[in-house]
């Protein structure tokens, strides 16, 4: 394994297409050895994990930063404006799911290993609907180390019906 390889991986799991759904089957093609397979598969689940905790926040902030710019231009305004009207119309139409469901949903929301259900869109789900910081990120990072497990277990599975095989 190279420093490059490394990189790949993950670099795959920062990816909002991608994450761990994609970096931890890269690890497994990248190193044959055990030890090397785990290094690459715990940095990219860390990695994919980092994101709620940057992302949660940063998604306020920023919609913040848009509301002050929109003051000073009326072209951002108009923007801001239809923008904040989808974000609170989308809370609205969610709420009786979020007052059942809660962070346990958006918690299994991540954990389903398919593309667009990961911490890229966990975050955006947190940030829409309002959620509790912490909260949201602790069951993001709890989604991702399910869904981690789930594409281990589905990898060690593939490659012990190839060996069938082979």
């Amino acid at each position: 394994m190279t420093f490059s390889e490394f990189v790949y991986v993950v670099l795959l799991a920062l990816l909002p297409v991608s994450e761990v759904r994609g970096a931890i089957p890269l690890a497994y093609y990248i190193a044959s050895d055990g030890l090397l397979r785990s290094y690459l598969v715990v940095a990219s689940v860390l990695a994919n994990c980092l994101l709620p905790v940057i992302l949660v926040p940063t998604l306020k902030y920023l919609e913040g930063l848009l509301i002050r710019l929109g003051r000073h231009n009326g072209l951002i305004a108009r923007f801001v404006d239809l923008y904040m009207a989808v974000v609170r119309d989308a809370r609205r139409r969610s709420r009786k799911y979020l007052d059942r469901w809660g962070y346990l949903g958006l918690t299994v929301f991540v954990a389903i290993p398919l593309p667009g259900t990961g911490a890229w869109t966990g975050s955006l789900v947190a940030y829409v609907f309002d959620l509790n910081k912490a909260k949201s990120i602790l069951s993001i990072v709890v989604g991702v180390i399910i869904a981690s497990a789930l594409v281990i277990l589905a990898m060690e599975g593939v490659l012990s019906f190839l060996k069938v095989f082979l």
